[in-house]
């Protein structure tokens, strides 16, 4: 996995599913993957879960270690799919990790609405 690729989650409860059913999606829940530059490999999802803290404890923008998101997502019974960034789109040289970064810092726990 690397930086941009995309995670698509969905589970059949809530009032997300209801909202993703009557909308005609897939899925309710969206990530993104983020490998820091020089981060030795480790990845970790950039996402920002409208369940009130139950997948995630923190709330708002957050960065979960990629294992830990994988366990959580199970834990809740998240149905997942793993969309890895077009090689063409990757190389337009517009994914730049230390903005991504930066910007992520700045938003991090504010309130997925005023994302």
């Amino acid at each position: 996995m690397q930086t941009g690729d995309i995670l698509i989650g969905r589970r059949f409860t809530g009032h997300s599913t209801e909202t993703m059913l009557l909308n005609g999606g897939l899925a309710n829940h969206a990530a993104m993957i983020y490998v820091p530059p020089n981060g030795h490999g480790k990845a970790f999802v950039l996402d920002c879960p409208s369940d009130f803290g139950i997948f995630n404890p923190v709330g708002g923008v957050a960065m979960t270690e990629l294992n830990e998101w994988l366990s959580r997502a199970l834990a809740q019974d998240y149905e997942v799919a793993w969309l890895p960034l077009n090689k063409d789109l990757r190389t337009m040289g517009d994914l730049n990790e230390e903005k991504l970064f930066q910007w992520f810092k700045q938003v991090e726990h504010s309130p997925y609405s005023a994302v």
